[in-house]
């Protein structure tokens, strides 16, 4: 057992590539360093942004991928956001319901996975996230400093996983006319991709349930929906309007030629009103990371 570069806690490395060390690290996670980011300077700078790190290494891992660290990673990392306080309550109680047994089961908050899901550098951060979560009866703190989820906290963590707040998916809803396939291959499965997160159009996944219900079952499975308007389809709008129930984020989209057509019920909100699939791609790239932030896979490799 040595260190891991990054946190220094206790982890296995190995040889990988040219170069390169694997790290399976308690705290960070699962990773691969090249051996030009072995270097000094990198590993300096990536000590600086060890919350980042070892929250887009978690995300990575729990989607089943294994990063790769290369130099230009480093001003990835430097350059991305930071989670927000709402976002590390949610991880950290979607993760915390992972991981007991029970409610009212232990939390063992010595395990270093928690700092990184919740983005954190050290363990004062997390005990601050304790204190909040106590205050409002998420968790419980008894003698001994036992730390446990209440039933609230559980049945927040159960509506957090329903409603894909740990979701990799964005699911696309739109017309499935051959004239849409080029928007669908340039357009909209790129700018989900390169913001990090995985796209889903029902009509390319194999199923053998009602597709009504299949398609149900999806928009609860993922993070967000984009709904784009072009043919104005009848169930492009049930789909949005089942996601804004959900209280999920939907980014709305529509072929310009096709606005005049537009319910007016929907025409209040921000459209990206595209023209080419190589504008929709750039566009819908930016609105879904402003909106969403960075996805688990941005800058995976």
């Amino acid at each position: 057992m040595t260190r891991c570069p990054i946190c220094c806690f206790p982890a296995l490395t190995v040889p990988h590539g040219d170069g390169g060390r694997k790290v399976t690290c308690e705290g960070c996670g699962v990773y691969n360093l090249t051996g030009s980011a072995l270097a000094q300077p990198y590993l300096d700078r990536l000590r600086c942004v060890k919350g980042k790190f070892g929250a887009w290494v978690y995300d990575q891992n729990r989607m089943g991928a294994e990063p790769t660290i290369r130099s230009e990673t480093v001003e990835f990392l430097e350059n991305r956001r930071s989670l927000s306080v709402v976002e590390k309550i949610n991880r950290f109680l979607v993760c915390a319901a992972e991981h007991v047994a029970y409610p009212g089961a232990v939390i063992n908050l010595s395990d270093r996975k928690y700092l990184a899901v919740i983005g954190a550098s050290d363990d004062r951060e997390l005990m601050r996230l304790r204190h909040y979560l106590a205050d409002r009866r998420l968790l419980e703190v008894s003698p001994g400093d036992k730390t446990r989820l209440t039933f609230e906290g559980v049945m927040k963590a159960e509506e957090l996983t329903k409603l894909g707040a740990d979701s990799s998916q964005g699911f696309v809803a739109m017309w499935f006319d051959p004239e849409l396939q080029e928007a669908w291959d340039h357009g909209f499965a790129p700018a989900i991709s390169n913001a990090g997160y995985r796209p889903l159009r029902i009509d390319k996944r194999e199923h053998s349930n009602k597709i009504d219900d299949e398609i149900i079952a999806e928009i609860r499975r993922s993070r967000f929906v984009v709904a784009d308007f072009t043919g104005q389809r009848g169930g492009v709008y049930f789909e949005a309007g089942f996601a804004r129930g959900l209280g999920l984020p939907v980014v709305w989209t529509c072929h310009k030629e096709h606005l005049k057509d537009l319910h007016f019920d929907i025409r209040q909100f921000n459209m990206i009103d595209w023209v080419k699939p190589a504008d929709l791609r750039q566009r819908l790239q930016v609105r879904i990371e402003a909106q969403l932030g960075d996805g688990p896979f941005k800058g995976a490799r």
